[in-house]
């Protein structure tokens, strides 16, 4: 009888420390899933500033295709957004005559090729916007590109 209580008793005593252990085992993974989740929230804010940062550091660079452009014809611009090569959100391109915005196309890359005819030998300046979407506003670049016409 006496062998029968004293292994109760050392069952007991040892299901009691396991379940101590389970509980200071839980408690740890706790404060280790709470650290993790602010790590996670840090970098996922840290991922959106990086490519905020990115869209507002973008280059509107406007190089024409040739040295000379006639009146009357077409010609193009190849307009690149630099640093070129990444992956945009889709956004709109226009351009600008006597203070008006027209859109010409919409795009998500970091080049295209922009057509334009000049009226004149004065028609020599193009200028040119294009409209990001980022998050719930947009991230606007202006640029102006300079050109020879002759007739």
């Amino acid at each position: 009888m006496k062998k029968i209580l004293l292994t109760t008793l050392i069952i007991i005593t040892l299901s009691c420390n396991r379940n101590d252990i389970e509980q200071e085992e839980l408690k740890i993974l706790t404060e280790k899933i709470t650290l993790l989740e602010e790590e996670n929230k840090n970098l996922k804010d840290s991922i959106k500033k990086t490519e905020e940062d990115f869209l507002y550091s973008l280059h509107l660079v406007g190089v024409p295709h040739s040295k000379t452009s006639k009146v009357g014809k077409k010609d193009s611009i190849a307009v690149l957004l630099h640093p070129f090569g990444h992956k945009l959100p889709k956004y709109e391109f226009y351009k600008i005559e006597d203070n008006k915005k027209i859109k010409v196309n919409s795009n998500n890359s970091t080049f295209f090729n922009y057509q334009f005819k000049p009226k004149s030998t004065d028609d020599n300046k193009i200028k040119l916007f294009i409209k990001i979407p980022d998050k719930d506003r947009f991230v606007e670049l202006n640029g102006e590109i300079t050109i020879d016409v002759e007739k």
